[in-house]
C-alpha cells in the first residue's frame, strides 16, 4: 500500500495546481518533464506546458538482420501557451533513420488538438539503440525517448 502512496504523490501534487488537466495531461508532465531550457521544475516558469500525449514514448523491436520500417501516429493537445508552435529536433544514431511529419505543430487556442507521425527505418546489430525527438517552442521543450531494441533468439 505505501508504494501506491509514493506513486500518487507526484500526480496529486501535479493535480493540485492545475484542476482541469486530464489524466493523460498529468502522467505527461510527470514523464516528459516539459521543462523550459533553463530546465526548471516550477510550474508557474513552464506556464504548466505538456502535451496530452496518448504515449510519450516510442519503441519498436526486432531480429538480427532485419530491417526496420515502422510508424507512430500521436495527437497532442495544447494545455500551455494559446499560441504556439513546436519544432521536432531528432537526435539519432546512425543505424536510424527518423523522419517527423509535420516537422511543426502549431496551436492557436487551448484545448486545440494536433497530430504527427513519426517514422523509423533502420537495421540494428545492437540490444538496444536510442534516439530522442524533442519538440522545442524556443522556450519549452518536450522530449519523447526512441527506442529499439533486438529481440532474443531461441
Amino acid at each position: 500500500m505505501e508504494n501506491t502512496k509514493r506513486e500518487l504523490q507526484p500526480a496529486a501534487y501535479v493535480k493540485s495546481f492545475h484542476l482541469t488537466w486530464s489524466p493523460a495531461a498529468i502522467k505527461s508532465a510527470i514523464m516528459t518533464r516539459a521543462l523550459d531550457k533553463k530546465h526548471s521544475t516550477s510550474s508557474q516558469e513552464t506556464n504548466g506546458t505538456v502535451w496530452d500525449l496518448s504515449m510519450p514514448s516510442f519503441a519498436v523491436s526486432t531480429t538480427v538482420s532485419k530491417p526496420i520500417m515502422r510508424v507512430f501516429h500521436r495527437t497532442v493537445t495544447n494545455v500551455g501557451f494559446p499560441v504556439s508552435a513546436y519544432r521536432a529536433v531528432v537526435t539519432t544514431p546512425p543505424e536510424l533513420n527518423i523522419q517527423v511529419e509535420p516537422s511543426v505543430v502549431s496551436f492557436s487556442s487551448l484545448g486545440q488538438k494536433a497530430s504527427f507521425t513519426v517514422t523509423l527505418t533502420g537495421m540494428i546489430n545492437k540490444k538496444v539503440v536510442s534516439a530522442l525527438l524533442v519538440w522545442d517552442d524556443g522556450l519549452h521543450v518536450v522530449r519523447s525517448p526512441i527506442a529499439s531494441y533486438l529481440l532474443e533468439s531461441k
